[in-house]
């Protein structure tokens, strides 16, 4: 056949002309799709200067929406939002009015700025607009002509001109994506138009430039097979898995295997489509506008919210996941909504798993995530589709534990993850939907999967919706901050909705009274409405007034149900009731037996009020059609009905040996009820089957409830094993329960041992004064073992650190000081507790010997009481600048993700952002920061949010974040226990202050931190430094001889602890208030002792200072010389703010920052450096995520990364660039 001349996948400029004369379309004023450009008077010209550029980018890629100034100078200036930088941001946008015609469009507006374009738009505004038309087309011909105007608009790659500054490289990424997915529904609607014969020389081109890119080659072979290339078609197929095993150690996809296979048998759907058809496109295009969806009419009033439900859908379809989460009261239309998503889901193609709290279930652990994900593990069996290894755990759990795996104890965060990885494999066939229904009444470590998941979704085609029903969310509340920032409260039907709503289901006329009587009545909420209007229909129909039929006021459902139910056939009573009991899914033989009625019986009662619309029937059982109407009959059962209904429903689960399940309904019998069923036996096997499984909620529910029993003798134990068992996620009510446990314990040895969980349960609770007198107590016994004497004498330690005066301790600390160590277990958390005190008081030889011995081997990660003191040592050895640090905290989370223990995890994701904060890699630190803040509140852990909160805000500081730094701090004053010094976050408060130029503030802050420091006899530089600002702020007062009296003092305690880093800061502080020539000398000497060290923030800021203070005295190439490396430097950390400075100074001296990483091994980040070791050793990206414990995009962030510093681009190339360490 004759050659087919190429034409491009996107457009060239003869596509552009064409385009134009098919339809010109309006001129854009602000082009965003490659180098910042503004059309004045017909002729584009680019935008001078960065900042100005990143004004006009911020307000054009919000057109009509108000962007604060404060906003505005974060994005432009990356969160330098001093005072002194308004009046810059005023002078710029001046300027842009004046020399680009903008005078009328960008405006004042409150307190910040709009710009108004009205009939003007931009070239990203166009092209969205044409893929909207795209979107609705039905033509292919139609699709084709829109998009190809949609990819004019991109001249190049988007925002080009601004990629250095973070907000817009995350922007021109998202404009990048939308260009992408038009380009490929382009294609599609080409095929679709029958211009295979023509695509396959442009897509041949195409994976030659893009050789990894799965989708166009499925494109490809797809135009070979349709030219009647099939063989060539599966030779792409074959050297596309080839170039995927070579450079990525991974298989091709399933779509892509899927096409293959349909390839090879001449699939009949593989063939062109008839003309006008482009059902196939819909989920290919990008972010457009949806057309009415079916059934959008029946949701009135909720136009805002159903467009949430098309954009996260539309969302998803391009592997970016979403969560929404719709909150309001009974009958407000969650339910409606939920069910619109799910329609809307599977008209898309997505696979749809859903599932509805139900209170009989909200203490069965992991019953809704079991709902959930039961099916669809069960066709991924069946159907032998692969599975991720990161999955098994999840799917032995779904689908039914053995005994011996029920012995043994998973942990709740590793089953977490394993459900995170089954469902991403369940995504990998098609989209996902998670629908989830009355998420209040769901058992709480389902939530706390779904709050794991949301925070994971980020490549994965994953939209989650959830309903919940204030009021009765207090079970799970804890953890729906996790949802915070996705929550849409419903709003009540608006008049004008209510009256359409009701001309929909009645006669009535919109103007009639009755309508505005209707909807003062109900006060908008669309299922009340519905009963009067069922109420105004009836009244009708009967020849009655309308109006006097809501005489009787507004319509209570449950009475509506009930007096329903009491004009039914009995046999429907007894179904209902038995359903209300036994939940969703229910079998007619398992109603039956706790209903103990005929099987036959509970058909015609189920067929009866299915008729009704009362109850439906799904492939998994039957189910009440409303929570309301379940609500409504349980209620309307006699509390002795009910609780014999209950324990018969216990006996049905035991009989399938579902242990949990017969505690659920236990739960809901009073004390003494049990029956035929032994409630003491069930509820305390089930509490261990839930620990045993990491479901530690559902095992404090079961103990709780099972203390209301006679138990006799055993009572003390109980209520011993409820507060260990509260202890690692409730920590108030563990003091309660440890406490009474402890006044009938008698064992001395057991005494400690529960008054050690006590006094840890009150520190982690803020109550660090009645720690000391629980463990005070508890010492007055002499008959206790030397270990456990230890244990209590270091809680108490501990517990002295944070407090405001130390409790009173110091004689008793410093006595301890002189005691030397054992081996013990409780010898080493002694040791641990005491090598902070050490540190203290400046004694780095002591204080890191204790916190090495502590450490040594692990001891102390596998004691549950030892997390606290155990933290001690880590902080010891990151301000030693240890190497022991780093390990032990990496072998804890280890052991915490295994036990599924987030309260030991709190602390050592802590400590793991502390280090990363003292070595520079400052994105790790915030990650591990912001990581371990949630397993600080997830556990309670009031005590860990004022470490946690100092390390996170200081690294966001060094990143230029102010605003997050501002809220994580305003949240920490907020939560802090009254017992807890503030002394703990104040150089974050400090630094804040002097970012902010509060100066007055930042005196008083570092004025009190150092008069604490003094009382406490905390002599240490670097915990609680306050020498470092002070210097600063009395230099900026003027107060040079103070300034100069810190700085003395300050290098003298340095000198004394000896670490480089102490001692480089202070000199590096002490030079500024130093005469002008003597500061080089101080600086240099700073700089040589952190050339060999990991401190690389504290080394790049005294690059900087060096490098001004030679520029000062005049010697330029010295000076230029430290500020290229203080540059390359502060850009590996991530010191944004920093690595700004010092570009703004090689400036002033006429050089530009030198491009690059730190490169080679040294280069990498701790996680970068682990990523490559498990890749050279053969790791999948998938692999490696689970292994680490990270989402698939995080790793291949790293790795690309990675690739980049060590100047490889393949996996085959780092063994011989690495010394990995074995994975």
């Amino acid at each position: 056949m004759p050659p087919t001349p190429r034409r491009a996948v996107i457009p060239d400029a003869a596509d552009r002309s064409e385009v134009t004369e098919a339809r010109t379309p309006p001129a854009s004023r602000v082009r965003l799709l490659g180098a910042l450009e503004v059309v004045v008077d017909g002729v584009p010209r680019p935008v001078g200067g960065l900042r100005r550029r990143a004004l006009l980018a911020a307000l054009a890629l919000q057109p009509g929406d108000a962007v604060s100034s404060r906003r505005l100078l974060e994005i432009a200036w990356q969160g330098q939002t001093a005072a002194t930088r308004m009046n810059t941001l005023q002078s710029h946008l001046t300027h842009l009015r004046r020399e680009y015609a903008l005078r009328g469009l960008i405006l004042a507006r409150g307190s910040g700025y709009v710009l108004q374009l009205s009939d003007e738009f931009t070239d990203l505004q166009l092209a969205e607009r044409r893929i909207h038309d795209a979107m609705l087309a039905d033509d292919p011909a139609k699709v084709i002509v829109e998009l190809r105007e949609a990819l004019a608009a991109w001249r190049g790659p988007s925002l080009s001109d601004l990629r250095d500054l973070t907000w817009f490289n995350d922007q021109a990424i998202r404009l990048d994506g939308i260009r992408r997915a038009a380009t490929n529904a382009l294609v599609e609607a080409r095929l679709a138009a029958g211009e295979h014969h023509q695509l396959v020389a442009e897509l041949g081109h195409a994976i030659e430039q893009q050789p990894l890119d799965e989708e166009l080659h499925r494109q490809f072979m797809t135009a070979l097979y349709r030219s009647g290339r099939q063989s060539d078609a599966l030779s792409v197929y074959q050297r596309l898995k080839r170039t995927l095993a070579a450079d990525l150690s991974t298989a091709p996809q399933v779509a892509t295997n899927d096409l293959y296979t349909a390839i090879l048998r001449h699939a009949p759907e593989l063939d062109l489509s008839p003309a006008g058809t482009t059902a196939s496109l819909g989920g290919k295009l990008p972010a457009a506008p949806d057309s009415a969806g079916e059934g959008r009419d029946e949701l009135v009033d909720r136009d805002h919210e159903t467009g949430l439900i098309d954009e996260a859908i539309r969302a998803a379809t391009a592997s970016a996941g979403t969560v929404l989460l719709f909150e309001g009261p009974p009958g407000i239309g969650k339910t409606s909504l939920l069910e619109y998503a799910e329609g809307r889901a599977r008209q898309r193609g997505f696979t749809v798993l859903s599932v509805s709290g139900w209170p009989v279930e909200s203490e069965a652990a992991w019953a809704g995530a079991r709902q959930l994900l039961h099916g669809e593990t069960l066709a991924l069996r069946e159907s032998g589709r692969s599975t991720s290894a990161g999955s098994a755990l999840a799917r032995e759990a779904l689908l039914g534990w053995d005994q011996e795996r029920a012995e043994r104890a998973v942990g709740e965060y590793a089953l977490l993850d394993s459900l995170y990885w089954l469902v991403a494999d369940v995504a990998e066939h098609a989209p996902v939907a998670l629908i989830v229904d009355d998420l209040q009444w769901l058992d709480v470590p389902s939530v706390r999967f779904l709050a794991y998941l949301s925070a994971r979704l980020e490549a994965l085609p994953i939209v989650l919706v959830m309903g919940l029903r204030k009021g009765d969310d207090h079970r799970v509340e804890p953890l729906l901050s996790a949802f915070t920032s996705v929550t849409h409260a419903l709003a009540p039907l608006t008049v004008s909705g209510s009256a359409r709503l009701l001309t929909a289901l009645t006669s009535l006329h919109p103007d009639d009274p009755v309508t505005a009587q209707c909807r003062r009545l109900s006060s908008g909420n669309p299922l009340l409405l519905r009963q009067l209007a069922k109420r105004i229909n009836g009244a009708v129909a009967s020849g009655e007034d309308p109006a006097s039929a809501l005489e009787a006021g507004l319509p209570v459902i449950s009475m509506l149900v009930r007096t329903q139910l009491d004009h039914f056939p009995s046999a429907a009573a007894v179904a209902a009731q038995a359903l209300s009991v036994v939940g969703e899914g229910a079998s007619v033989d398992a109603l039956a037996q706790v209903a103990q009625a005929r099987p036959q019986e509970v058909v015609e009662g189920l067929s009866i009020l299915r008729d009704s619309a009362y109850v439906t029937e799904t492939a998994e059982g039957f189910g009440f059609a409303h929570p309301l109407i379940g609500e409504a009959v349980y209620e309307g059962v006699g509390p002795g009905v009910r609780a014999g209904l209950h324990v018969r429903a216990a006996g049905v689960a035991l009989r399938v040996g579902d242990v949990v399940g017969a505690g659920s309904q236990l739960l809901r019998v009073p004390a003494g009820w049990g029956g035929e069923v032994d409630a003491v036996r069930v509820l305390g096997e089930a509490a261990r089957v839930c620990l045993a499984r990491g479901a530690v909620d559902s095992a404090v529910a079961f103990l709780r409830r099972l203390l209301e029993e006679d138990l006799g003798a055993g009572r003390g134990g109980v209520l011993t094993r409820l507060g260990m068992a509260e202890y690692l996620v409730d920590t108030g009510a563990a003091v309660g329960h440890l406490t009474a446990g402890l006044a009938l314990e008698t064992d001395p040895e057991t005494r400690a041992r529960t008054a050690l969980a006590l006094a840890g349960a009150q520190f982690f609770a803020g109550h660090a004064a009645q720690a000391v007198a629980v463990c005070r107590k508890a010492l007055a016994d002499g008959s206790i073992s030397m270990s456990a004497r230890q244990g209590l004498e270091s809680c108490m330690i501990d517990a002295a650190y944070p407090a405001r005066d130390a409790l009173g301790l110091t004689q008793m600390i410093e006595a301890q000081r002189e005691v030397p160590g054992d081996d013990s277990e409780g010898g080493l958390m002694r040791d641990a507790a005491l090598s902070l005190w050490d540190a203290c008081r400046n004694d780095r030889r002591s204080a890191q010997q204790r916190a090495a011995r502590a450490v040594a081997g692990d001891v102390l990660i596998r004691q549950p009481l030892a997390e606290s003191t155990l933290a001690c040592a880590w902080q010891v050895l990151d301000v030693c600048d240890a190497p022991q640090a780093l390990p032990s905290v990496d072998a804890a989370i280890a052991h915490a993700r295994r036990s599924g223990s987030l309260r030991a995890l709190a602390p050592a994701m802590c400590f793991r952002s502390a280090l990363m904060l003292s070595r520079g890699h400052l994105a790790e630190a915030v990650s591990d920061g912001r990581a371990g803040w949630e397993a600080v509140t997830t556990s309670s852990i009031h005590v860990g949010l004022p470490y946690i909160g100092n390390y996170l805000a200081l690294a966001l500081l060094h990143r230029g974040d102010v605003t997050g730094t501002r809220k994580v701090l305003a949240d920490v004053q907020a939560a802090c226990p009254a017992d807890i010094s503030t002394r703990l976050f104040g150089e974050a408060l400090i630094a804040l202050a002097l970012a902010e130029d509060d100066i007055p503030e930042a005196y008083r802050l570092a004025g009190a931190l150092r008069d604490e420091c003094d009382n406490l006899a905390i002599e240490n530089p670097i915990l609680a430094d306050w020498r470092s600002p002070m210097i600063i702020i009395l230099d900026t007062l003027g107060r040079r001889r103070a300034a100069e009296d810190v700085s003395a003092q300050f290098i003298d305690v340095a000198r004394t602890w000896g670490t480089p880093r102490a001692v480089a800061r202070s000199l590096r502080l002490s030079a500024t208030v130093a005469p002008v020539r003597k500061r080089p000398e101080l600086l240099s000497e700073a700089a040589e002792l952190l050339g060999g060290t990991e401190a690389r923030l504290e080394r790049a800021q005294t690059l900087h200072a060096l490098g001004g203070a030679l520029l000062r005295l005049g010697y330029t190439d010295d000076a230029r010389e430290r500020l290229q490396q203080g540059h390359q430097i502060a850009t590996a950390c991530g010191a944004i703010p920093l690595r700004d400075a010092l570009a703004d100074r090689l400036h002033e001296v006429g050089a530009r920052p030198r491009k690059g990483d730190v490169t080679g091994r040294r280069g990498l980040t701790p996680s970068e450096a682990r990523v490559a070791d498990l890749a050279a050793h053969g790791l999948t990206d998938k692999e490696i995520a689970q292994q680490l414990y990270l989402t698939t995009r995080k790793v291949e962030l790293h790795l690309t990364s990675a690739f980049r510093k060590l100047d490889v681009t393949t996996r085959t190339e780092l063994p011989g660039v690495l010394t990995p360490e074995r994975p």
